[in-house]
Order: structure tokens, then sequence, then C-alpha cells
């Protein structure tokens, strides 16, 4: 360190001497980077104090910028003498008598305006965990809290991955023990690291112990390029996601169309706003259909994820937390989950079982910033991240006689953030359920077959003739493109996450003027069923949607523009995604099952309206023409016949002669 410090007195003496006619004072400081290779959080221990080490994680609290005293003159009141004091580590530790010979006085005041401060700050740094090798359920991730100084201060935010080199230094805590009703001190120290050098990683991602995710090699690039020219490069990747969980052919395209993302408004500089590139998906679904096992496939092969149970987490666990430092009134930040999870993807599974409010995952899923006003800080965050969530139905199994919200106990406004959202029902099939068992018999019996690990092999891939099956649904078509494909040629976990990275960080697709016809198109269509009152709310950010999974589906193809088939297999996607949702218990298709209110909420919204009416006219008989126009002032979309129907079934009407009726809860006879 004393030889840096020569270095870097020497660079500045030079800098000082091609600007000596600047105003302001050049100061070179000398750091170290790339030493060596990071050594893991476990490895520190006591026998590395006062050795240079090299760390790597996530920023996880920031405190706040202090300045820190180094250096201080003391005034001897007596004989009037001033004496310097150097403070090793920042501990003020004043001298306890005067250094002149004859003076020897125990008072001494210290010089304000003879102080050198330097700016201080103190970081916690949290160990960058790989839920395949490391056994994180067992015990929280490793922390150590950084001290940066000078020039290093300010320049990470919370949820960053940053690189330190620095020193393993301890501190005394405040630790005590009672002995004999004595209060002694404990003796114990805590370590820490005073950082020379702090290397934020904006291109990195992320980081396990053995390999990195990053494309780095000739040959890593040409399998990326074999994947994308292959005729059936959607096939083998749906095929390769989550192999272990049987169908769900369109639930792994969602997912996947989620992973790789849309194209960042940023790279366009005709944007003056930016707009949120990122595509959120929800599925909703009966228990055992592999939910989970889909979300945690999803945090492996994602260059930078978070995967978070909704049961076991807070609102201050997913946003950022405010918290006060030990010893003096300043605050500082805690990030949570969306923060950390910044440029990548956040699974959180349970959603339906959150114990906080929904609210704090509004600002995040749309602004992708997260906003903070408490104790005199008021800041935001960015939180641009992928929201890949699971839920179960109320009740244990999806209820086709309740609309979406009913089933979910959710708002609107958390519901049309989501892109995409699934509803999986569990119904018998035969011959579903004999190929599920064949799959599930199969994967236990060759158990030596490890699906995120073979090489694979696409130039024995055969061609998939399109032709034969391109009258059939989007479901249809890949469930017979992905049989044809060989459980011997699926990709693994790290070239699927390679080959997204590279996606998502060079292709940006472009939309087409045709893509954009088809697409307007179908958004028109969707307004004109809304203002018949058949659909959910339809806005503008449904055209958002859109845009970013056409530009998610071109993207999967590496391909620089987005087509028309790109388009129609999208709208494909969303009108599939939520058929199990629109059938009714006997198998027929009700579009009109999709938003609104529920049968008996109609049915209670009716009966409400016809009392009102019953006490304002005095009497309780209404004739068919007026429960009719109730019907439609209420923009209930079921037939008049069949609504009158229920209501007698209930014991709600009484017929009193031809198209004539008796309100029987009305007070009024």
């Amino acid at each position: 360190m004393e030889m840096l410090g020569c270095l870097g007195l020497s660079l500045s003496l030079v800098a000082a001497r091609r600007h000596q006619y600047s105003e302001k004072q050049i100061i070179v400081n000398a750091r170290l980077f790339n030493l060596f290779d990071n050594q893991l959080f476990s490895c520190i221990k006591s026998d590395k104090v006062g050795q240079l080490i090299s760390l790597e994680g996530f920023i996880v609290k920031v405190s706040s910028i202090k300045p820190l005293v180094i250096r201080a003159a003391f005034q001897c009141s007596k004989c009037l003498s001033m004496q310097w004091v150097d403070f090793e580590d920042g501990v003020f530790s004043p001298p306890d008598i005067c250094s002149t010979a004859k003076c020897r006085n125990k008072y001494l005041e210290l010089q304000r305006s003879q102080v050198i401060t330097v700016s201080y700050q103190r970081l916690k740094l949290q160990e960058i965990t790989d839920s395949e090798t490391d056994e994180v359920s067992a015990r929280l991730p490793r922390t150590f809290e950084i001290e940066v100084q000078d020039d290093l201060v300010n320049c990470c935010r919370v949820g960053d991955i940053v690189t330190v080199v620095g020193i393993v230094k301890t501190i005394k805590t405040d630790v005590t023990r009672v002995s004999r009703g004595i209060v002694k001190d404990a003796g114990l120290h805590q370590l820490f690291v005073v950082a020379h050098s702090l290397t934020t990683n904006k291109k990195r991602a992320r980081s396990n112990s053995n390999s990195e995710s990053t494309v780095n090699s000739l040959e890593q690039l040409q399998m990326i390029r074999t994947i994308a020219i292959h005729p059936m490069c959607l096939s083998v990747l749906i095929a390769s996601f989550c192999p272990s969980i049987y169908g769900h052919e369109l639930v792994k395209l969602g997912l996947l169309l989620g992973l790789f993302g849309g194209s960042d408004s940023n790279q366009d500089r005709s944007f003056t706003v930016r707009l949120r590139s990122d595509i959120h998906v929800l599925i909703v679904g009966d228990p055992g259909l592999g939910k989970s096992q889909l979300l945690r496939f999803c945090h492996s092969v994602s260059s930078r994820s978070i995967l978070v149970c909704g049961n076991t987490s807070t609102t201050a666990g997913l946003t950022v937390t405010l918290s006060k430092e030990t010893g003096s009134n300043s605050t500082s930040v805690e990030a949570g989950a969306l923060v950390l999870a910044d440029k990548g993807s956040c699974c959180l599974d349970e959603l339906d079982k959150m114990t906080s409010d929904f609210s704090a995952l509004l600002e995040a899923m749309e602004q992708q910033t997260i906003s903070i006003a408490k104790s005199g800080v008021v800041t935001s965050f960015h939180s641009r991240t992928t929201v890949l969530a699971a839920a179960n139905p109320t009740g244990g199994h999806y209820n086709r006689r309740k609309t979406i919200n009913e089933n979910l106990k959710m708002p609107n406004s958390l519901l049309s953030r989501f892109d995409v959202i699934f509803i999986l029902v569990d119904k018998p099939d035969e011959s579903h359920d004999r190929r599920l068992s064949e799959h599930i018999l199969l994967t236990h019996v060759n158990k030596t077959v490890d699906f995120n690990n073979k090489p694979s092999n696409l130039s024995k891939v055969g061609v998939y003739n399109n032709d034969e099956n391109s009258a059939g649904t989007l479901n249809q078509r890949l469930i017979h493109q992905c049989m044809s494909i060989d459980r011997n040629n699926y990709l693994s976990v790290e070239l699927m996450r390679n080959y997204i990275e590279y996606a998502r960080k060079y292709v940006y697709p472009r939309m087409t003027k045709s893509a954009a016809k088809v697409l307007q198109k179908f958004f028109l269509t969707m307004r004109s069923q809304d203002m018949l009152g058949r659909n959910l709310p339809v806005t503008t950010r449904h055209l958002e949607s859109l845009i970013r999974l056409s530009q998610a589906r071109a993207k999967l193809e590496l391909r620089e523009e987005v087509t028309d088939r790109d388009a129609e297999e999208v709208i494909e996607l969303l009108q599939e995604s939520l058929i199990d949702a629109f059938t009714n218990d006997v198998g027929e298709i009700e579009l009109g099952r999709r938003g609104g209110m529920s049968l008996s909420k109609q049915v209670k919204a009716l009966v409400k309206t016809m009392q009102r009416e019953s006490e304002i006219k005095g009497s309780s008989l209404f004739s068919k023409d007026d429960i009719t126009s109730h019907i439609k002032r209420l923009k209930i979309d079921r037939d008049a016949d069949s609504l009158i129907e229920v209501l007698r079934t209930e014991c709600y009407l009484l017929k009193k002669g031809p198209k004539n009726y008796q309100l029987q809860s009305s007070s009024i006879l």
C-alpha cells in the first residue's frame, strides 16, 4: 500500500506539472484491479486479517456519506504548542499529554479549523449464491461490511453487482457478558474490508464459483448462431425449457417471451420517454400442475434472477426499506428483491398468499421504479425487472362460475400490469393422463438422464413440416413440433442462459408496418367488444403488451424485424391462454365470461336495483320489459329470460300472470 501511495503521489505531481495553470488541485489515486480471482465469502476468516483480497457480490445496503477525520491538530492550553495526530483506521484517539518535554500538560484542545477529513461511507456486500450448487435453504446469505473513502464513495447504488479489492481488518464490537453480576467486555471483534478499489460490473449478470454466463468464446457464438438459424428454433427452446414438466407448451412459450423481453426504447433516440420493455407473466392454476418448477427453471436460466415466495415476503423485502445506523441518527437504505433483480427477472411464487399489500408492486411493475419518502428521505430506485409470478385460485381449484378477479381476489390494477395471464385447470383426460404418467415414470426409471447438462446436437434434429399442421391452433402446432424433438437434443441450462443473455444484449427487433396493422386490427376488435360490455376494460396498455410480446417473439430467433407471423402467433397466444377460463361446465366457450361480474353478483345487483325501484314507485310488481331495461342499464351480458329464470329459482321473483313478476324481497307488497 505504501508503494501504491508513492505511485499515486508521483502521478499527482506529473499531472500538476502538465496542468500547472489549472485552478483545481489534481489528485491521482493508484488503484488495484483484477488482481486475482474472487474469493468465497466462506473462506474469509481470522487468518485473512491484514491480507489483500477480492470479493464480488450485491450491494444490499448503503449508508449516508460522512466526513472522517484522519488527521487533526491539538493545542496545549499551557505552552500553546501545536501537536498533529494521525488517526489510524478512523479511530479518534486524542493525545493524553503535551509532547513538549518541559510542559507535560494533560489538557489539549482540538483545533477544528485545522482538521483534515475525507469522505466516508459504509456498504453491505452480500454474496451471490447459486441455488443449483449452494445450500441456500440451510443458512442465510453471507454479508460483509465494506468501508470506502475518498473518491470511492457514492460510486455504486443499492442492487449493483460490484467487485471489491481491499484489506481485511477487525473492529471491536459492543457485545458484553455478565460474570458474577459484573458486566465485562466480551472481547469479540468483527471482520470488515477497507476497500482499495471498487468496480461496478454493469455488464456482469450472474456469477458462480466455477463459471460465468457471459458469451466469451467463438464456440459459444457458433452454437448460438446454430440455434437461431435452425428451422425449429422455437420448438427446440420450448422442448428444452424445463423438460421434467410434461406439456404446458403455451405456458413455456409465455415464460420464454418474458425472459427474452421486448426492445428497449433507450436504444432508439426518437423516444423521449422510456417505455417498459420487460414482460410480466402470471400463471394461475390448480395445485400440482408444476407452476413452481417452471418458475425455478426460469430462475436457473435467467442471467440475473431473484426467487422469492409470497407467503414469506413483506413489502420492505420486495421493495426498499430504511434503517437507522448503529451509533448515529443517520439512515441507510436496504434493497429488496425487486431492486436486486434490476435488469433481470424476479420470480414470485405463491403470489396469492402475500401478506403485504399488492399496491407495493404497482409502481415497480409499470413505471419500473420504487419511490420512497420516509424519515426525511425522498428518492427512487430502479426496478427494471421482469416479474414472473404464480398463484393458486381461491379455494384451491379454479371455479369457472366465477370471473378471473373473483378466483384470484386481486385488484384489477395489478392484473392489468401482467402482459400474459395463463389459466391452468386440471381436468381429467384419459389420453393426456396416460402420456403424463408415462413421462413421469420414464423420468424416474431413467435416473441417469440429466436434462440440464446434456450436450445438444441440433444437426441431428429433423426439419418439421409446418404445412402438415398449419391449420391447427398454436398449442396443437407446438405439441406436434416438440414431440418430434429427441430428448438427447435438448439444450443445456448453460447454453440456454447464454442464448437468452445474448439476445437481450444485442438484439432489438423493430416493428414493421404490416405487423403493426395486424396488432392494430386485433386491438380495435378488443376495444369494440369492450364497448359491448363483453370483456375486461381494454386500454392502450394492452396494445403495448402486444408490441412487447411481438418483439420478444422475433428476439427468440435473433431477428431484427417483427413479421406478420410473429404478431399472429402472439395474438393466438393471448386468445388461447385464457381458454380454460372461458369454458363452462358443459365444455362450451363463452367469451362473456372474461370479466365483469359473476352470476351471483349480477343477481344481487339486479335485485338491489329492483328494490330501490319498488320503494320509489310504491309497488313490487315488475313487467318483463321493466326487468329487461334494468338488465341493460346494469350492462349485464346475459339473456333476460335466463336471468329471470335464475331469479325465480332463487325465490327472488314470483310470477303474477303473463310477463308480470313480483319481487319477494321487497318491503312493499
